[in-house]
């Protein structure tokens, strides 16, 4: 699952292999609650947490996704999504 050129590949224990599985699973949270995801972006795969806002009413729930690193580990090779 590809959000702003990261690579979503788990939400908190979820494992992410398409965006309807993510966009389902964050439409189970309620505005204010954060997920952990595991992205991979530049060759890392990396950990961030997302604190998830009301709808906005876009098309696209992924748009507006801001996440913020907490950390990373090197290189490893994750499987492909989406």
């Amino acid at each position: 699952m590809v959000v702003g050129g990261d690579i979503v590949v788990k939400a908190d224990q979820l494992d992410i292999k398409t965006n309807d599985e993510l966009i389902r699973y964050i439409k189970e949270k309620k505005p204010g609650e954060s997920i952990n995801l595991q992205v991979f972006r530049k060759n890392k795969l990396e950990e961030v947490r997302v604190t998830l806002e009301r709808d906005r009413g876009g098309s696209n729930p992924l748009e507006d996704l801001e996440t913020t690193p907490e950390k990373s580990s090197s290189n490893p090779q994750p499987g492909r999504c989406g």
